[in-house]
């Protein structure tokens, strides 16, 4: 059932479209960085193995955004979604050093399976943060993981905004860069959510 659902939503897509993982354990903060993007409102839930898929279209972006279930949930899911996806951004919840342990392992399968893509690690919740960006690096280890691509870890606060566009920036910029390369026309769509989290700031 979910491989028929994950078949018909791929066929919507539109070539030019940019598609976006964004993942992380309950509790971990993405419908609040969603909320900081403009964005939940036009969330759509998709259904899939028991688990609830929100899907985010904004101009030219793509965003699928879910909970990590266990292990071999988590393992069917990312078959579902990942094929075809340009850039993962991993929310973490700083404030949670009990769990790191997990969210490592989890982003281990997730990265097995997309290996080669830009992923943006949230290190959300600083503002009551028991783990600093630097043990979190530590902890990570993303270095030991195989086939991962380019890397940035931001530390942010997802309820006042803060941390979220220099993040953001590092992502639009890295992915501009992939597009370039490969003689395809620039977006607009980072730039519009660049302009919405910056004019949060101020």
């Amino acid at each position: 059932m979910g491989h028929l659902i994950a078949k018909a939503y791929y066929s919507l897509q539109n070539k030019n479209e940019r598609k976006i993982l964004m993942l992380g354990l309950d509790a971990a903060g993405k419908n609040t960085v969603l909320y900081k993007m403009k964005l939940l409102e036009q969330v759509q839930i998709i259904s899939t193995n028991g688990s609830n898929i929100k899907s985010v279209e904004y101009k030219d972006l793509r965003f699928i955004i879910f909970d990590i279930p266990d292990q071999k949930r988590l393992r069917q899911l990312c078959h579902y979604y990942s094929d075809g996806s340009n850039a993962l951004i991993y929310v973490l919840d700083s404030g949670d050093d009990e769990r790191i342990t997990d969210a490592k392992q989890a982003l281990e399968i997730i990265i097995e399976r997309m290996g080669g893509i830009p992923v943006l690690i949230l290190a959300n919740k600083q503002d009551i943060a028991v783990l600093s960006v630097r043990e979190i690096q530590e902890k990570l280890q993303l270095n030991s993981i195989k086939g991962i691509g380019e890397t940035y870890i931001q530390g942010c606060c997802s309820l006042n905004g803060e941390g979220l566009y220099d993040g953001f920036k590092w992502l639009s910029k890295v992915l501009n860069k992939t597009k370039k390369q490969n003689g395809e026309e620039i977006n607009d769509g980072f730039e519009s959510l660049l302009k919405t989290l910056n004019q949060q700031q101020k």
